[in-house]
């Protein structure tokens, strides 16, 4: 889980260089894609619980934040 965390936390980061709308899109599919990927590599309910909440209730309002510029 804490590599999920710190390459979402990297994503995050490279946010700030996105120079448009697309290439942040991007960056929120590759973020949304390594959940997906953590959860097919880890298939337990207490994994998938918590990869959902983290992506729910943390990286997606962050990234719709940055993408949208609204607050979610």
């Amino acid at each position: 889980m804490n590599t999920l965390i710190n390459y979402l936390d990297y994503l995050v980061r490279l946010l700030k260089l996105a120079y448009n709308t697309d290439n942040k899109k991007a960056l929120f599919n590759q973020a949304y894609g390594a959940c997906q990927y953590h959860m097919l590599c880890h298939p337990d309910n207490v994994t998938e619980e918590k990869v959902t909440t983290l992506w729910n209730d943390v990286y997606r309002p962050k990234f719709e934040q940055a993408i949208y510029g609204k607050e979610v």
